[in-house]
């Protein structure tokens, strides 16, 4: 009996403790059993959710980059261009007298024309290695994993910046792959929605793109943007410290109008001012920095710090015969390309109004684009005819157009509702009464069907539990996250995009591996090209085989 007792309490104190035994004792500390480290959106002990690879998200601007993973809603960081960021070490001329007078907006901006005959791709290239350089180091501390990159650019974005920074990301990160989306179809994602119109006011340009199920289908661009306002705005602080005593050589420096820009300018919300914004009075004072101005300070009226706005983005000062193409208003240009899309794209778009870029967050701007918008479909409604000749006695119908969910598909009904109804009188004799009701005859596939009691109960059930819809034809404006959050929630989401290229493909044929079929490869024939995409085309049934890999990639709207 002895002999037996150890070996009873030996292992009782080798078992392992119970969870009824924890919980008993809860009152101590213990560590836990299972050690699990929640990640920074993640739920603990989700072991089946590791990555095993980097998913990062990138978007290059004119005047910032923004950087960070798939998965979150805002980005790590968000890098602005300056001459300090540029400097290299032993480049003193910061430090000159007469640098602030030299120094312009082409520090400021990582490109500073899409144009790239006027553009030195080997300086931009530079940069954009050492912005990659810099969010890697003190941003994003990658480690050895395999890193996946999606990058956003727009869709005009040319194909030698386009190539440029798919080079450096692919060197700079040794990234395995590179998915390219399109910011106006990431802002979709962003906001919810597959079918929009999207007005994206950039700095370089404004762009106003039809998306419909996340396909662009029609574009339009304008000059009217940020710079163009940068520069109404440093026009006017000029004017007004001259007035206030300044000297002749006084320029304001590029940071001094970026500042006003980004914290005093404003928008009115409607062209037809109101009373009280004409009695407004309001003065605010405006430091001045620059050394070689003579006054501290300028002080001017709110009103006039409206005025930039309304003569840079909506060309009030000027005639709508006057302008060009590129020239449009951002009311006007959102109008256009309306206009001439297909009325059921149109019917989507107008439902969803997303104003993005970084000149919208301008207060009253969003509010001014929806008004003026509605006061052109008002007046003009979807007329394509812009004037009306005078000397054949021509004018512009007065009436409003009924709105798209007013309007009746089904001709021959409106043509035989038009028409007057029919009399049919009964050869009867004399004395049988001339005012008998006149019936209309309509044809049978034309009128209207008896009420069915299941149709109509089914459609007041489906109608309790209906998220209502707005009606089509509607403008009404969307909000978004933006095409960052866009492409990190699609990425997140494993979607893989039109546009996929892998490193070693790309370091070996560049963007000409990435030739639509049907284009002329070097050293490939055409007929070559031909056979090996109709062999990989295959059925995307259930018991499909898949197709072999291609030798090239599609660029999509980059190509």
């Amino acid at each position: 009996m002895s002999s037996t007792t150890p070996s009873l309490s030996h292992n009782k104190i080798r078992a392992r403790p119970s969870a009824s035994g924890l919980q008993s004792s809860a009152d101590s500390p213990r560590t836990p059993l299972s050690r699990s480290v929640s990640g920074l959106y993640g739920s603990p002990g989700s072991s089946f959710r590791i990555d095993d690879e980097n998913l990062l998200i990138f978007e290059f601007g004119s005047r910032n980059l923004r950087a960070g993973f798939a998965g979150e809603s805002a980005p790590r960081c968000r890098i602005s261009y300056s001459p300090e960021l540029w400097r290299r070490s032993g480049d003193y001329r910061h430090w000159d007298v007469d640098f602030e007078n030299r120094s312009g907006r082409e520090g400021y901006e990582l490109w500073g024309s899409l144009d790239v005959r006027h553009l030195d791709l080997g300086v931009v290239e530079d940069r954009v290695e050492k912005l990659i350089r810099e969010a890697e180091a003190r941003f994003l501390l990658l480690d050895n994993r395999a890193k996946r990159i999606s990058l956003t650019a727009p869709s005009s974005l040319p194909r030698p910046l386009l190539s440029i920074l798919l080079r450096r990301l692919f060197e700079g990160l040794q990234a395995v792959s590179v998915t390219v989306f399109p910011c106006s179809v990431m802002s979709c994602v962003g906001a919810g929605v597959r079918s929009a119109i999207v007005l994206e006011i950039g700095w370089l340009e404004s762009t106003a793109t039809a998306v419909c199920e996340y396909r662009e289908v029609r574009q339009l661009r304008s000059i009217r943007a940020g710079r163009a306002l940068a520069k109404d705005v440093r026009r006017l602080l000029r004017r007004e410290a001259r007035k206030q005593g300044a000297s002749a050589k006084y320029k304001p420096h590029f940071e001094e109008v970026d500042d006003v820009l980004c914290r005093a300018a404003w928008c009115r919300a409607s062209s037809k001012a109101t009373e009280d914004e004409e009695q407004e009075t309001t003065t605010i004072t405006i430091p001045i920095t620059s050394k070689n101005a003579g006054i501290s300070q300028v002080s001017l009226p709110l009103q006039a710090l409206a005025e930039p706005a309304e003569t840079a983005l909506f060309g009030s000062a000027s005639q709508t015969r006057d302008l060009d193409d590129h020239d449009l208003p951002l009311s006007r240009l959102l109008y256009e390309v309306l206009r001439h899309l297909p009325i059921d794209i149109r019917s989507l778009c107008t439902m969803h109004i997303i104003v993005t870029g970084g000149i919208s967050n301008i207060p009253g701007i969003k509010q001014r684009i929806i008004s003026d918008l509605q006061d052109l479909v008002k007046t003009q409604s979807w007329d394509p005819i812009r004037e009306y000749a005078p000397r054949l006695g021509l004018s512009r119908p007065t009436a409003r157009a009924a709105p798209l969910s007013e309007v009746d598909g089904n001709l021959q009904r409106q043509s035989i509702s038009s028409m007057p109804p029919t009399k049919v009188t009964e050869t009867v004799s004399a004395e049988s009464s001339s005012d008998e009701p006149a019936v209309s005859i309509i044809p049978a596939h034309l009128r209207p069907h008896d009420a069915n009691p299941i149709d109509s109960k089914l459609a007041s059930l489906t109608l309790k539990d209906a998220i209502p819809t707005p009606a089509k034809g509607t403008l009404r404006a969307v909000n978004t996250l933006g095409a960052w959050a866009g492409a990190s929630l699609a990425t997140n989401l494993r979607i893989r995009g039109v546009v996929e290229l892998e490193r070693d493909r790309f370091l070996s044929h560049g963007l000409v591996g990435g030739a639509v079929p049907g284009s002329v490869k070097p050293g490939v024939s055409n007929a070559a090209v031909e056979t090996s995409y109709a062999r990989t085309r295959q059925s995307l049934g259930a018991n499909a085989k898949l197709g072999e890999k291609s030798g090239g990639w599609g660029l999509g709207v980059w190509a």
